[in-house]
């Protein structure tokens, strides 16, 4: 077979296999984010369990995460907060996500907003098992930029994979399942170069809220280190009155934070 029928075949396979279908990655991923973010703002409490590798909660805190969804054009879909309010030494240490590559941190004690860059983004916050380039997943937001690829579908579920392109961060790309009814994310398993599964992420018990769909139970585990932060939803309200103006580093250094 010559060179030419070769390539003929690779592109005639090609299509067949992308034919085998009914929704492209991209497709699957816009109706979840849809299904996730279909409010335009929204304050969130959480509980969350620290889980050592025997099962046994080391400790726990409480977290607001406070959500904007922004109108097309923005270049992100979302600016999310996120303030621990419990234990009392960590009360006010604030996490803030405007843009993919554009994160602060502020934390009481030092009196000082840092901006997340490089391989810090590959650091955890506090003890949890959530790295700051993954926080903006609790809010339903995933960057779309990059390559993404169907690689199953059920009759149950959607199975796409996204390639990770930022050189700071250790994953090389996320395998995510989504529910073929509900459009709610399932699951996301994070690998390496090597195709060695670092973290998982599993979201559960979903509610519907004021008409919106809500996660009850985020687990974060972390594979190597056998250590899971668990995420239960304490409450949530929808559609508070926060624009672009309540996503500043002088608001995340208030005491309280104010709706603007």
């Amino acid at each position: 077979m010559n060179m030419k029928k070769v390539l003929l075949w690779i592109l005639i396979s090609a299509f067949i296999f992308s034919a085998g279908f009914s929704k492209t990655a991209k497709e699957v991923l816009d109706e979840m984010e849809e299904n996730s973010q279909g409010f335009d703002s929204a304050k969130q409490v959480y509980e969350m369990e620290l889980i050592d590798s025997t099962g046994k909660v080391e400790n726990t805190k409480e977290m607001e995460v406070y959500i904007l969804v922004l109108d097309e054009g923005k270049g992100t879909d979302s600016y999310t907060m996120m303030r621990i309010i419990k234990p009392k030494n960590l009360d006010g240490t604030t996490v803030m996500t405007l843009e993919e590559d554009e994160q602060y941190i502020y934390m009481p004690s030092y009196r000082k907003v840092k901006k997340i860059t490089g391989s810090t983004k590959n650091d955890n916050f506090l003890d949890t098992d959530l790295k700051y380039s993954e926080l903006s997943l609790v809010s339903g937001d995933v960057e779309q930029d990059n390559e993404t690829q169907m690689i199953e579908e059920t009759d149950v579920h959607y199975v796409i994979r996204i390639d990770i392109e930022d050189d700071d961060v250790e994953y090389d790309y996320m395998i995510m399942t989504v529910d073929r009814t509900s459009m709610n994310m399932e699951r996301i398993e994070f690998y390496n170069a090597d195709d060695k599964m670092l973290k998982t992420m599993t979201a559960s018990d979903y509610d519907e809220i004021d008409g919106y769909t809500v996660f009850g139970r985020l687990e974060v585990t972390d594979v190597e280190a056998a250590h899971t932060t668990r995420m239960n939803l304490v409450e949530a309200e929808f559609d508070i009155p926060i624009t672009t103006k309540f996503f500043s580093t002088l608001n995340m250094t208030s005491r309280v934070l104010r709706y603007r």
